[in-house]
């Protein structure tokens, strides 16, 4: 039963949070007696919204992750399961995100202008995607920071990043479109003075963090046998 609560609620989760993505791009909210209403059967019968769910339940980065932390462990049948998986999930993973781009050409014209003009940030993530997969196919076995599934996992982070950078530009000025700006998302500066040092001061606190368990988890074997 904790299996199968545990799955629904892994594909659930993270298709629920990602729905947030095709409604601030427009067209599921609308104005109702002075109140905003957000369409629920608009939202989940376009193709669009389901594009988006696609990617966010395919886990590529989270099976690369588990292939590398399975490397570094030297548990070589857990090793090549998740290499598997990575090898099946990222070419579907590519495919849909060009799915969302053919489907916000129809339903996100705005954004979809805005984000050809930022080409060169997606050339650049689909180059580091084809490094990612290709080193899934290596032979290598050295371990650490010279390992292949380290390799594909980090070019698959800058993956991410670069996709993710052209997506938020492009979807400047707004935080939902049409009707909410960055501007008017904030009543007042100092409001946003004080959210952007808040941001600033946690993701200082958060990176050294990061490292650590990256290292901890990663690359110390005693350590991450241990737990």
């Amino acid at each position: 039963m904790m299996s199968i609560v545990s799955g629904i609620t892994g594909i659930l989760i993270p298709a629920l949070l990602i729905s947030v993505l095709p409604i601030t791009q427009g067209g599921f909210i609308t104005l109702e007696n002075g109140y905003e209403q957000l369409q629920l059967l608009r939202l989940f019968t376009s193709p669009h919204e389901y594009m988006f769910i696609g990617i966010a339940i395919t886990l590529f980065l989270s099976s690369l992750l588990l292939a590398d932390f399975s490397n570094v462990l030297g548990e070589r049948e857990a090793f090549l399961i998740y290499r598997r998986d990575a090898r099946i999930v990222g070419p579907i993973t590519i495919l849909l995100a060009i799915a969302v781009v053919i489907t916000m050409s129809n339903e996100a014209t705005w954004i979809y202008t805005n984000l050809r003009s930022h080409t060169g940030w997606l050339v650049a993530s689909a180059g580091f995607f084809l490094l990612s997969y290709a080193s899934l196919f290596g032979t290598s076995k050295r371990k650490g920071w010279l390992s292949l599934p380290r390799l594909a996992t980090i070019a698959a982070i800058i993956q991410y990043l670069l996709a993710s950078y052209a997506y938020g530009v492009s979807h400047l000025p707004y935080l939902v479109y049409p009707n909410v700006t960055i501007e008017s998302g904030f009543t007042h500066p100092n409001n946003f003075r004080a959210m952007f040092i808040v941001y600033i001061v946690g993701f200082a606190i958060l990176t050294p963090g990061f490292i650590y368990f990256w290292r901890l988890f990663m690359n110390d074997t005693t350590e991450a046998k241990k737990s």
